[in-house]
């Protein structure tokens, strides 16, 4: 089996989103998500999933009896169409930043995410660094290649990711100058 996909993980801010977005940079040609905080309440926050695409976002938690829960309808919906529109898009590099726990149980979710790994397409993935039963299947998969920012360091994660890249796509003509 081809390895093809670009797992990151590490622990809470080691950079994987900050990695993903240093990447995309190189790039113009990409679909998919990326979540990003909505609202501070104390030391934690709520976080929205924006589509690439559309360029459209909606919360994904909600703040209730002062902790964080997900709002599994999002990924149901917003998500599950946000992913649909990415594998059928002429978009050779589908982002999902990031997988946690919010979506767990949103089953139609999780088939979208799991048909994005197994299309032509090249995935970028974050992968929180929870043991979640879906993100070590994930993680365990042999068409990934997995970056992990608490053994690895940010830069060479970089260097590795941008130079497979390169080969994926073989022309630089999907590369910003």
């Amino acid at each position: 089996m081809e390895k093809k996909n670009i797992l990151i993980t590490g622990r809470k801010n080691a950079g994987k989103s900050t990695l993903v977005k240093r990447v995309i940079n190189q790039y113009n040609n990409y679909a998919g998500f990326k979540t990003i905080p909505l609202k501070r309440h104390g030391l934690i926050s709520t976080y929205q999933m924006y589509d690439f695409i559309n360029k459209t976002s909606i919360p994904i938690s909600k703040y209730v009896d002062n902790k964080i829960i997900g709002i599994p309808e999002t990924f149901s919906t917003f998500g599950k169409e946000c992913l649909k529109k990415a594998l059928s898009s002429n978009y050779p590099l589908i982002i999902m930043d990031e997988l946690g726990r919010f979506e767990r149980t949103s089953y139609d979710f999780l088939y979208y995410v799991d048909k994005v790994l197994n299309s032509d397409k090249v995935v970028i993935a974050v992968i929180k660094a929870e043991k979640i039963d879906y993100l070590e299947k994930i993680k365990s998969r042999k068409d990934c290649y997995l970056y992990d920012l608490d053994t690895i360091s940010f830069e060479k994660a970089y260097q590795e990711i941008i130079s497979r890249l390169n080969i994926f796509f073989k022309l630089e003509g999907d590369r910003n100058d």
